[in-house]
């Protein structure tokens, strides 16, 4: 039964209600009820919302899905009218789709760096090269020269 604004009662004549089953079809609502004239009535349901797969998600999954659109049938002396209801944008809880992006960037630096250093270790020739063989950088033998100035005036 449904309340009116007026205090009214209005009795289904007739009601036929298909519930819905995940990922397959919607609900269906059908009612036969008689609505006096210049009344307002009002048809509301609850239901559960259902968790998407990541795979169902739109392109634009900010944008929403569409309900399809309620089918009104009234028969005014022996003429069927239908009308259609506005289709109604529903928002959807979003995930981050952000995150596996993340993840993949930082596991592929990840490899990137454990395959290079042993790509390195495994392919390089390492070679002993005593002390006098190598060649001080400038600034090495700029500190050297430092320390010998430094070692001078000390002795001095």
């Amino acid at each position: 039964e449904q309340i009116l604004p007026d205090s009214k009662v209005l009795s289904f004549e007739e009601m036929s209600l298909t519930l819905a089953k995940d990922r397959s079809h919607p609900y269906t609502v059908e009612t036969i009820l008689t609505v006096p004239a210049g009344s307002t009535t009002k048809f509301s349901i609850q239901f559960d919302p259902l968790m998407l797969r990541w795979n169902e998600y739109p392109p634009d999954a900010h944008h929403g899905r569409s309900i399809p659109s309620g089918i009104v049938t009234f028969r005014d002396d022996g003429q069927v009218v239908r009308l259609y209801t506005d289709s109604p944008l529903v928002y959807l809880p979003t995930p981050d789709f952000s995150m596996p992006f993340n993840v993949l960037c930082l596991v592929s630096t990840v490899i990137a760096i454990v395959y290079g250093s042993l790509f390195s270790l495994t392919t390089k020739d390492l070679v002993c090269i005593k002390e006098t063989e190598v060649k001080k950088g400038l600034l090495l033998q700029l500190i050297n020269a430092i320390r010998g100035l430094v070692k001078k005036d000390r002795s001095a």
